[in-house]
């Protein structure tokens, strides 16, 4: 898309795996991004009127809002933004700790009877 320089309208992705996101945009109207979303930039915004962002991986919001919001010359109201579950140090997500952690003890009950 190095193409599009305005997005006037509703402009929406919704991404099934992890996606870095880059948009070429300098201005934008309504965008929703949702999902996958590794990262986001829009390095050449100038103007935006509504930024949603809702991540089910782990995400700097306030930085990405901060950023944005200097660069679009708008408040943190028109921005939004929601991050995942975050990650911890051994690197599995916590449900992902909860099923093994689970089935660890079905297994250990399994093996005593």
């Amino acid at each position: 898309m190095p193409q599009m320089k305005n997005a006037r309208g509703s402009f929406s992705v919704r991404s099934y795996v992890p996606l870095n996101i880059s948009l070429p945009f300098e201005e934008a109207d309504d965008v929703a991004l949702s999902g996958n979303i590794s990262s986001v930039q829009f390095p050449n915004l100038k103007s935006l009127s509504f930024l949603s962002i809702e991540s089910d991986r782990r995400l700097d919001c306030d930085s990405i809002k901060k950023s944005l919001s200097a660069a679009a010359n708008t408040t943190n109201g028109t921005i939004y933004c929601k991050s995942g579950k975050s990650n911890s140090g051994s690197g599995l997500i916590v449900d992902a700790k909860t099923v093994i952690g689970v089935a660890a003890g079905v297994v250990g009950l399994l093996v005593t009877l």
